[in-house]
């Protein structure tokens, strides 16, 4: 496993964009699709019961208030996913509830980069987001002719954190390209460095693209 000390500034300086998710639980999904998150406008619609129809804000806690159930923690969770939260919340209020969440407005998600690349920070983007993307946006690598590996940190449900190596070299012998296409989520912590580097620290990690490590 990664030892986490070896993050702990990394941690440190990115603590505006961790400050702008409150205390967020982050889900990590298998899919890619998008998830909830502060900022975001919601509108849940129940077909059977429409006078507990609201639109709602994503407060910068994660949460949403709602009139009949109270308040529900819905960042970091996918549409479906959250339909099913909500409807197992209104089922202890209402018989068979026929729910529907759908987005009005998205928030501006953010993630921060750091590393060995020319202009780190906070990098703001509306849609998708990959790691190559990330490095070109700050400004690209110090210098072209080395050879670097990202690593993602990302919050997830428990308050911990997962890390992702992500492979950016393009081996020529073989045509294979890197994994710089790997999908960033709102708030992840992106450090790019030499990959000699960071096995100089005493890391042990996988291979293959976007491994948990």
């Amino acid at each position: 496993m990664i030892r986490f000390s070896y993050f702990s500034k990394l941690l440190l300086l990115a603590l505006p964009l961790c400050a702008c998710s409150g205390n967020q639980a982050f889900r990590i999904n298998s899919n890619n699709d998008y998830t909830v998150g502060p900022g975001d406008v919601i509108r849940i619609e129940l077909s059977n019961y429409r006078e507990y129809n609201e639109r709602l804000f994503v407060d910068f806690s994660g949460a949403i208030r709602t009139k009949a159930i109270g308040n529900i923690l819905v960042t970091g969770f996918t549409i479906n996913d959250l339909e099913m939260v909500i409807t197992s919340k209104y089922s202890k209020v209402l018989i068979k509830p026929l729910v529907q969440v759908h987005i009005l407005s998205r928030k501006e998600q953010a993630v921060y980069i750091a590393g060995k690349i020319k202009k780190p920070g906070i990098i703001h983007f509306k849609k998708t987001l990959t790691v190559a993307q990330s490095i070109r946006l700050a400004g690209g690598v110090r210098n072209l002719r080395s050879e670097y590996s990202a690593y993602v940190l990302r919050k997830k449900t428990d308050g911990g954190w997962a890390k992702f190596k992500v492979n950016l070299k393009h081996d020529r012998s073989t045509s294979k390209k890197g994994d710089g296409a790997f999908k960033l989520a709102p708030y992840d912590i992106v450090y790019v460095t030499k990959s000699t580097e960071m096995d100089t620290a005493n890391l042990t990690y996988g291979s293959g693209f976007g491994t948990e490590i």
